[in-house]
């Protein structure tokens, strides 16, 4: 008897100790399972704060529309600036440029057929340049050119029959600019005749080719002549200045 109480004691003791222990030990699990549910929600918060961050950086289409009309500003610009520099009266469209003004057009517009009278000045600014291809093809005999002109462009009167080439009388015994004409400047047409004004420099390649040249006077200020410069002309008989620094190929070929 004395010794089944003891077994009944016994038994009692460790029913009590392991409720103690279920319940010492359950805040833990539950703490523990909190704490991984914490973690978790701030993880995922963490996740959404990354994705934000990462879609704001991402350009949007609306930025890239808005350069569009910044780039056809400018172009509209440079437009405007290009037409701003350019003027016209009733026979010929100028430029301006550094120093003066640049023939660019010609309406064919004239008081006397197949000849053309180049103004000396336009906004009482001297004409100093003809552009290229100007007056090519246009059926002109006569050109008379302003004093003030610098520069005679790329076959600016090429093709043509153009026999006499005179300078403006604005300024008697006035030295013309002139200083550079320009390849093929007035090759094919029907000189017989030329004197290059004693500030020309540069006489580019074929400026004078397939004319009816006889005479050819230049002064001492040519340093460079170009390529058959005087080809397929009549000339016999040439002195040439001991200013030229530059003699091309073939200038005098076919004569």
């Amino acid at each position: 008897m004395e010794r089944k109480q003891k077994w009944s004691k016994l038994i009692t003791s460790v029913l009590l100790v392991s409720f103690i222990l279920q319940w010492a030990v359950a805040p833990f699990g539950v703490k523990a399972e909190h704490d991984t549910q914490i973690t978790s929600v701030v993880d995922e918060q963490t996740n959404e704060s990354t994705e934000v961050s990462s879609i704001e950086t991402i350009p949007t289409e609306e930025s890239e529309v808005t350069a569009e009309p910044n780039a056809q500003s400018s172009s509209m610009k440079n437009e405007r600036d290009r037409q701003s520099l350019s003027r016209s009266n009733s026979a010929f469209t100028f430029e301006a440029i550094e120093g003066g003004y640049k023939v660019t057009d010609w309406t064919g517009q004239t008081d006397v057929p197949g000849e053309v009278i180049i103004p000396e000045t336009y906004e009482n600014e001297p004409v100093i340049e003809i552009q290229a291809n100007v007056f090519q093809r246009r059926n002109l005999t006569k050109v008379v050119l302003p004093q003030s002109l610098k520069k005679i462009g790329h076959s600016a009167f090429a093709d043509n029959q153009i026999a006499t080439i005179e300078f403006s009388k604005s300024t008697p015994d006035a030295v013309p600019a002139l200083t550079e004409i320009g390849p093929h400047a007035f090759a094919d047409n029907e000189l017989t005749s030329v004197k290059l004004p004693a500030r020309v420099t540069t006489i580019g390649a074929v400026a004078f080719g397939n004319n009816k040249l006889t005479t050819l006077t230049m002064g001492e200020s040519v340093t460079t002549i170009g390529n058959s410069a005087f080809r397929k002309n009549n000339l016999t008989a040439v002195t040439l200045p001991n200013s030229i620094t530059s003699f091309g190929e073939n200038v005098f070929g076919d004569n």
